[in-house]
């Protein structure tokens, strides 16, 4: 009787012992999930801040471009590495923030924590899809550019292909910061 008692004990301390420590299980996720979170969120801040370079580095370029020394606006360092850096650094940026949240929707419970995340995901894949419109929208007009015929670059700079384009990173912008508001809103009516 003893002894069954003990085979009994045993492998209850063992049933709750595993709930602590497999993957999946008990209070632990709750904290994997915040960690994930606050590592995204690392990276959703800095991919701000490299989105506000990203707006400089392209409001520079076209400066120059029209500017006394257009030329200058492909020299090492200039306004076209400035966006290109920007750029990549941005996109990186989004796409390590998005794995973070992903790893969260993939823990068992911490239901508030996945809820955010899968907000910030929606974040991160709307800012995707803006740097990659971004991406193409200067593609086009830098094609024209490097044609270096004044008359192709003033058409191209006031046609509609190009206003069009900059109007659609506007409403891009503004659906993003929406929803970031909403997520703000998500995480502080939780305290996460």
């Amino acid at each position: 009787m003893v002894r069954k008692a003990s085979i009994l004990l045993l492998s209850a301390m063992l049933a709750i012992s595993l709930v602590f420590f497999l993957p999946g299980c008990g209070q632990g996720n709750k904290g994997r999930a915040d960690a994930y979170i606050d590592n995204g969120d690392d990276y959703a801040e800095k991919m701000k801040a490299e989105g506000e370079n990203l707006e400089t580095a392209l409001k520079d370029f076209f400066e120059t471009l029209i500017g006394p020394n257009p030329e200058s606006v492909g020299d090492v360092g200039g306004p076209l590495d400035k966006y290109w850096s920007a750029l990549y650094v941005s996109i990186w940026l989004a796409e390590n923030a998005d794995a973070e949240y992903k790893y969260v929707l993939q823990l068992n419970g911490a239901e508030d924590q996945k809820k955010y995340a899968s907000m910030m995901i929606k974040v991160s894949e709307k800012t995707l899809a803006l740097l990659d419109f971004i991406k193409v929208w200067f593609k086009n007009a830098l094609d024209v550019i490097t044609t270096k015929n004044p008359a192709k670059i003033r058409d191209h700079l006031t046609g509609e292909e190009f206003v069009n384009g900059q109007n659609q990173i506007t409403i891009m912008q503004d659906e993003i910061d929406k929803l970031a508001d909403q997520v703000t809103e998500y995480k502080r009516s939780k305290n996460l």
